[in-house]
């Protein structure tokens, strides 16, 4: 079953890399033919991944200094509206009724560090049932950023719901060594990221 199922994807892996090296131009046979190889499919893929990584960054990219990661800075009214919610969904895992200012939170935070149920051993804040609003709130306002981007032609999906991760200054030695701690050295494809997924990481400075 596994040698029909490993079978199965190589030829569908096939067929997804000529449609995909079918958009590109083949300026001569022996390029082509170098595309079909073995070790060419990595380098048809990855020919084929910097190209459609440029036409993100030249409609989107503030600034750009690698190959492969490049700044967007959003305009301030996006990002406050952002803030805002992540505020509010944070407020709400903190059981307070009215959203907290910046350094009610940190207080609190601090105080609740080795209590706060939903704080995982990877540093992501999870909603429970009682969060859901206030964490959906959180995820809206992030999907309206993307959607003001100017790029939807460029992008199939988005990959909910986005990670809300605190990290304190001094992390538990207990947690470092959780299976999935993210400390250590990964990849998100390990875990179900798409091979061609762009990883948003928001940021404030």
């Amino acid at each position: 079953m596994y040698e029909l199922f490993s079978r199965f994807r190589i030829t569908l892996e096939e067929m997804m890399l000529e449609e995909l090296l079918a958009e590109l131009p083949v300026r001569d046979r022996l390029q082509y033919e170098r595309a079909m190889s073995t070790t060419g499919y990595a380098y048809a893929f990855s020919e084929l991944g910097d190209r459609l990584f440029d036409e993100l960054a030249d409609k989107i990219a503030t600034r750009r200094q690698y190959r492969l990661l490049f700044e967007h800075t959003l305009k301030p009214e996006l990002f406050q509206q952002i803030r805002i919610a992540a505020a509010g969904y944070i407020s709400a895992c903190l059981n307070s009724p009215i959203i907290l200012s910046e350094a009610e939170m940190l207080e609190r935070l601090l105080e609740a560090r080795s209590t706060l149920p939903n704080y995982t051993g990877t540093g992501l804040l999870m909603p429970k049932r009682e969060h859901t609003l206030a964490f959906n709130l959180f995820q809206k306002s992030v999907a309206e950023a993307f959607y003001q981007l100017g790029a939807n032609d460029l992008i199939d999906a988005v990959d909910l719901p986005v990670n809300l991760r605190m990290v304190y200054g001094k992390t538990d030695a207990k947690k470092l060594g959780l299976p999935f701690a993210s400390s250590k050295c990964h990849s998100d494809v390990w875990a179900g990221v798409a091979a061609d997924a762009t990883v948003i990481i928001w940021r404030h400075r």
